[in-house]
Protein backbone atom coordinates (compact mmCIF):
# COMPACT_ATOMS: atom_id res chain seq x y z
CA UNK A 1 0.00 0.00 0.00
CA UNK A 2 1.33 3.42 -0.96
CA UNK A 3 2.13 5.93 1.76
CA UNK A 4 2.49 9.69 1.59
CA UNK A 5 6.22 9.82 2.23
CA UNK A 6 7.75 12.88 3.83
CA UNK A 7 11.40 13.59 4.59
CA UNK A 8 10.65 13.10 8.30
CA UNK A 9 9.04 9.69 7.59
CA UNK A 10 12.06 8.64 5.55
CA UNK A 11 14.50 9.79 8.23
CA UNK A 12 12.73 7.68 10.90
CA UNK A 13 12.02 4.65 8.69
CA UNK A 14 14.93 2.57 10.06
CA UNK A 15 13.75 3.17 13.62
CA UNK A 16 10.04 2.63 12.97
CA UNK A 17 10.14 -0.41 10.65
CA UNK A 18 11.93 -3.78 10.70
CA UNK A 19 14.52 -4.71 8.03
CA UNK A 20 12.96 -5.91 4.81
CA UNK A 21 10.10 -3.41 4.91
CA UNK A 22 9.25 -1.53 1.70
CA UNK A 23 7.55 1.86 2.00
CA UNK A 24 5.89 2.73 -1.32
CA UNK A 25 5.56 6.40 -2.29
CA UNK A 26 2.02 7.57 -3.04
CA UNK A 27 3.28 10.54 -5.05
CA UNK A 28 5.70 8.86 -7.50
CA UNK A 29 4.81 5.45 -8.88
CA UNK A 30 7.65 2.93 -8.61
CA UNK A 31 9.60 4.75 -5.89
CA UNK A 32 10.07 3.00 -2.58
CA UNK A 33 12.18 3.17 0.55
CA UNK A 34 13.72 -0.17 1.46
CA UNK A 35 14.64 -0.65 5.11
CA UNK A 36 17.76 -2.74 5.64
CA UNK A 37 19.73 -3.93 8.66
CA UNK A 38 22.10 -0.96 8.61
CA UNK A 39 19.96 1.76 7.03
CA UNK A 40 17.52 2.65 4.28
CA UNK A 41 17.81 3.15 0.53
CA UNK A 42 15.67 4.61 -2.21
CA UNK A 43 14.77 2.14 -4.94
CA UNK A 44 12.92 2.62 -8.21
CA UNK A 45 11.20 -0.29 -9.97
CA UNK A 46 9.69 0.10 -13.42
CA UNK A 47 8.88 -1.81 -16.57
CA UNK A 48 10.83 -1.32 -19.81
CA UNK A 49 8.56 -0.46 -22.73
CA UNK A 50 10.29 -2.64 -25.31
CA UNK A 51 7.75 -5.45 -25.64
CA UNK A 52 9.52 -7.85 -23.28
CA UNK A 53 7.64 -6.95 -20.06
CA UNK A 54 10.95 -6.87 -18.16
CA UNK A 55 11.19 -4.92 -14.94
CA UNK A 56 14.20 -2.86 -13.90
CA UNK A 57 15.20 -2.26 -10.30
CA UNK A 58 17.48 0.74 -9.67
CA UNK A 59 18.94 1.64 -6.28
CA UNK A 60 19.06 5.44 -6.31
CA UNK A 61 21.06 5.83 -3.11
CA UNK A 62 20.98 5.85 0.67
CA UNK A 63 18.33 7.93 2.39
CA UNK A 64 21.01 9.77 4.37
CA UNK A 65 22.79 10.83 1.15
CA UNK A 66 19.85 11.79 -1.08
CA UNK A 67 16.82 13.90 -0.21
CA UNK A 68 13.32 12.60 -0.91
CA UNK A 69 12.76 15.39 -3.44
CA UNK A 70 15.87 14.33 -5.40
CA UNK A 71 14.83 10.66 -5.32
CA UNK A 72 11.40 11.63 -6.68
CA UNK A 73 12.97 13.67 -9.48
CA UNK A 74 15.32 10.83 -10.45
CA UNK A 75 12.47 8.30 -10.33
CA UNK A 76 10.37 10.46 -12.64
CA UNK A 77 13.27 10.75 -15.09
CA UNK A 78 13.86 6.99 -14.99
CA UNK A 79 10.17 6.24 -15.49
CA UNK A 80 10.10 8.47 -18.60
CA UNK A 81 13.26 6.82 -19.97
CA UNK A 82 11.73 3.37 -19.49
CA UNK A 83 8.51 4.54 -21.12
CA UNK A 84 10.55 5.51 -24.19
CA UNK A 85 12.02 1.98 -24.18
CA UNK A 86 15.51 3.09 -23.18
CA UNK A 87 17.67 0.76 -21.16
CA UNK A 88 21.07 1.49 -19.67
CA UNK A 89 23.89 -0.90 -20.52
CA UNK A 90 24.20 -3.32 -17.57
CA UNK A 91 27.99 -3.00 -17.51
CA UNK A 92 28.01 0.77 -16.93
CA UNK A 93 24.95 1.31 -14.76
CA UNK A 94 24.69 4.89 -16.04
CA UNK A 95 21.39 6.30 -17.20
CA UNK A 96 22.13 9.07 -19.72
CA UNK A 97 19.16 11.16 -18.57
CA UNK A 98 20.12 10.99 -14.90
CA UNK A 99 23.89 11.20 -15.37
CA UNK A 100 24.67 9.43 -12.11
CA UNK A 101 25.82 5.98 -11.19
CA UNK A 102 23.09 3.68 -10.05
CA UNK A 103 22.88 0.02 -9.18
CA UNK A 104 20.81 -1.59 -11.94
CA UNK A 105 19.23 -4.98 -11.96
CA UNK A 106 16.93 -6.46 -14.56
CA UNK A 107 14.21 -8.45 -12.87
Amino acid sequence: MATKLTQATVNKAAEDHPPGTHLYDAEVSGLRVVVGKRGCSYKFVGRINDGTDRYVSVVLGRTGDIALRTARERSTELRLALKRGEETPPDTGVWPEVGSRAMLRLV
